[in-house]
């Protein structure tokens, strides 16, 4: 039964990212954004809510900073298996790579996300990612296999969402949805 621990929003030191030595502003997410990003932030963490008595299996924080190597990232999303983070984060700065990471694609984040950052977290070894596009109403979840990421399902508008590495959670795609 997989568990996942409410979400926590962190107060970041920093407020850009630093990524291959080039540092990129934060930008302000657009209201769909932000929507999509709370709402699943919620369907991972609906079921710890229903069984608190039991340990979580995931840690899962609202734009945490890590600093892994030389580069600071925000994701928009991340989580980590418990077996690899005993214990929650308690710092600001996460230095542990996650095992999954979530990112909401938007006009002013699209392309770094898919092209600076998705490279990027399959160099480091994040095992899942998920990217999430409000404007287009779908999800593409990736694996990482021997470096690469492997596209392995493609989601619209209100399929069923049961994906690794939360399949045991199921909830329909249209309740990141704003409209």
């Amino acid at each position: 039964q997989m568990l996942v621990n409410e979400m926590q929003s962190f107060s970041s030191v920093q407020s850009n990212e630093v990524i291959h030595e080039v540092t990129y502003d934060l930008q302000t997410a657009d209201p769909d954004h932000a929507y999509a990003r709370s709402a699943l932030g919620v369907k991972l963490s609906y079921a710890d809510f229903m069984l608190k008595s039991a340990e979580p299996e995931w840690w899962v924080l609202d734009q945490p900073q890590l600093q892994i190597k030389s580069h600071i990232l925000i994701p928009d999303l991340a989580g980590w298996k418990r077996e690899q983070q005993p214990v929650e984060p308690e710092q600001v700065v996460v230095e542990c790579i996650p095992d999954w990471i979530c990112e909401i694609l938007s006009a002013s984040t699209e392309e770094k996300d898919r092209t600076v950052k998705q490279p990027l977290y399959a160099e480091l070894g994040v095992n899942h990612l998920w990217l999430i596009n409000p404007a287009s109403q779908t999800l593409e979840t990736y694996r990482l296999e021997n470096t690469q990421w492997r596209l392995t399902a493609t989601l619209k508008k209100d399929d069923r969402v049961s994906e690794p590495p939360f399949s045991n959670l199921l909830f329909s795609l249209d309740n990141l949805w704003s409209k």
